[in-house]
């Protein structure tokens, strides 16, 4: 039986991002059906791991555009660092 190397998830291009009343909201274009996309956070780039938000923070691909928000930025730290994972 032929063994089949598996498709790493496509890296997600990150479109504008805007802070409608102090929200970030992150657009990823050209999503992917079939794919989860997440928004990952850190407090401080030291801190050891991203953090999943959950709710708006994930979305399905859908083949278009997609965002993705952090609803409680407002409630957390002065700054926070972010990246978008597609899994």
């Amino acid at each position: 039986s032929a063994a089949f190397a598996s498709v790493p998830p496509p890296v997600p291009t990150l479109g504008p991002v805007t802070l409608p009343g102090g929200v970030p909201t992150f657009s990823i274009p050209n999503t992917v059906s079939g794919y989860q996309y997440t928004l990952v956070y850190k407090n401080h780039l030291t801190d050891p791991v991203w953090t999943p938000l959950t709710g708006a923070g994930t979305a399905a691909g859908t083949g278009g555009s997609v965002s993705l928000v952090d609803t409680n930025a407002a409630n957390s730290q002065a700054q926070r660092f972010y990246r978008i994972q597609a899994q």
